[in-house]
């Protein structure tokens, strides 16, 4: 009997020492699982934590992005992306914008469209098309009176807008160049002055004939990859002063 109960004593002591070598064995592994998983919280946490940001651009063809090789090339984008980079939002891009569009007949009377969407940021580029002598001229006098009534349609607290002006129309692009920054200072309202992206250039636009998103051909008009690069980054200048 002596002899049983000590063989039973050691198997007891023998199974408790397996316990402990089994558990000693399984702990870092769990740990380590855990440690992951606090991470992965953390960074979705870190996520969902970025502010939520609506960007509406307004405008014709540039804004479309006509020309650049990707989607994700055109200046709204590139813009978008260094927000996201630099400022920290989470953007999330709409708009208004339409080839050869013009303010007066397709900005202004679409406004409610751009307050649907509830943006926290607009730009607004338009005037390439509006000084063109044909059905969608539009004089300085009278560009400037239609700019001025759609930002009493669009202007509200805690939306920030910003300006750009004309693209590449040489001479042409001044007189309305020169009313969009009369409008921004009358309004305190920052513009992005993008003639230097154009003006003697000849690196950011075109080349001719090569295929586009849209399924169209590239012209020597329209600013290339670089050229929206260039035109995102100057916009961006004006952007970092507003949300400083």
């Amino acid at each position: 009997m002596k002899s049983k109960s000590i063989i039973i004593l050691l198997s007891v002591i023998s199974c408790f020492l397996a316990i402990i070598v089994i558990k000693d064995h399984f702990i870092p592994s769990n740990t380590s699982n855990k440690t992951i998983n606090h991470k992965n919280q953390l960074q979705n946490v870190k996520k969902e934590t970025k502010k939520e940001f609506i960007y509406s651009p307004m405008g014709d063809s540039l804004t479309m992005g006509f020309a650049s090789t990707k989607k994700n090339n055109r200046y709204t984008d590139v813009l978008s992306q260094l927000i996201e980079k630099k400022l920290g939002y989470h953007v999330t891009q709409k708009g208004l914008y339409k080839p050869g569009s013009t303010l007066w007949q397709y900005g202004l009377p679409n406004y409610d469209v751009i307050n649907n969407q509830n943006p926290d940021l607009i730009t607004i580029e338009y005037g390439t098309n509006d000084l063109q002598h044909d059905n969608r001229h539009e004089t300085p006098y009278q560009f400037k009176y239609n700019l001025l009534l759609m930002l009493d349609k669009i202007q509200k607290k805690n939306r920030k807008i910003i300006l750009v002006t004309t693209w590449n129309r040489g001479a042409r692009s001044a007189p309305y160049d020169k009313v969009i920054k009369e409008v921004g200072q009358d309004r305190k309202i920052p513009v992005a002055d993008i003639s230097s992206v154009w003006k003697n250039r000849t690196d950011t636009h075109g080349p001719a004939g090569i295929k586009t998103p849209y399924g169209k051909i590239s012209d020597n008009f329209h600013p290339n990859d670089k050229g929206h690069k260039e035109i995102a980054e100057i916009i961006f200048k004006q952007v970092e002063q507003l949300y400083k």
